[in-house]
């Protein structure tokens, strides 16, 4: 990719990427802190178990990120600050996919973790392991290639790690249902939306003069920030109904719509002025 127009290109995913972490740490902060701060006021709580639980908690929705976004900010060789964010942003959405696996599918039964403390501990701090050992992996091996100075999204290991991720949340989801005989319509749901989504992306592509490479790069970078738009949206309208008021299930269940719509529509605004700025640096392109 020429280095003519990158602000631009890094503009759109860096200005998504930073509200979208605001969004979780006011999420954490009503969710988590607030409430258990309170429950730390109280004489009768349990200090110890309660400061647990709220460290636990809150390491497990933030920490993550922060070590994908921070070994990607130290993972290109550029002058930049711009695109030192931007290699942080996409390390971050990497470390968002493998939060959500570790999390899903590594689990800390209680025949084999009796103390609760320590079970909750190793479910919010093994996700983090994980994604600094696979960060800090393609981290230095991007930073030691020849491709060092250049974008991220250029170097074929880290696409092919963060296509695969895309896809392994949802295949292994359905290869799950299926040895577990609980295969039903709702099975190939999120599968067949991440492939659709992955393909009109690649289709509006279509006129950025970008490698095939490059087109799946970005594909899998749009179907990235959408599910964690979502993801945030929906946690942050959880905190914050929950905070505010005891809602029914009617109102819970149209603040659940109301957090994806709004989710839906900035994830449109971001791909929009992505696709754009990629328009306007293919067509400067010499």
């Amino acid at each position: 990719m020429a280095k003519i127009k990158t602000n631009k290109i890094h503009k759109p995913l860096v200005v998504t990427g930073y509200i979208s972490f605001g969004l979780l740490v006011a999420s954490v902060f009503i969710s988590t802190t607030i409430p258990f701060a309170t429950i730390l006021a109280q004489p009768n709580s349990i200090k110890l178990n309660v400061t647990i639980i709220m460290i636990s908690l809150t390491v497990g929705a933030l920490l993550p990120v922060l070590v994908g976004y921070f070994i990607g900010d130290t993972s290109v060789k550029s002058k930049s600050k711009l695109t030192h964010h931007f290699s942080g942003m996409l390390f971050g959405l990497l470390a968002y996919w493998w939060m959500t696996l570790i999390t899903v599918f590594v689990s800390f039964p209680a025949y084999l973790v009796s103390d609760n403390n320590i079970r909750i501990m190793l479910m919010n701090f093994v996700p983090s392991i994980f994604v600094a050992i696979i960060t800090t992996t393609l981290g230095v091996m991007h930073v030691r290639s020849k491709q060092a100075r250049h974008d991220v999204l250029e170097y074929k290991p880290f696409v092919i790690v963060l296509a695969a991720s895309v896809l392994a949340m949802p295949l292994s989801s359905v290869v799950n249902n299926f040895m577990t005989n609980s295969v039903n319509v709702y099975t190939f749901i999120v599968p067949s939306i991440i492939f659709a989504i992955g393909c009109v992306t690649y289709l509006t592509l279509k006129k950025c003069k970008l490698s095939k490479l490059q087109k799946v790069a970005w594909s899998s970078v749009a179907v990235s920030v959408l599910f964690l738009l979502v993801f945030v949206a929906n946690m942050f309208e959880t905190a914050l109904v929950g905070y505010l008021w005891q809602p029914s299930a009617e109102v819970q269940s149209a603040s659940t719509w109301m957090a994806f719509v709004t989710a839906l529509v900035a994830w449109l605004i971001y791909w929009i002025k992505q696709v754009k700025s990629l328009s306007v640096s293919s067509s400067a392109k010499k």
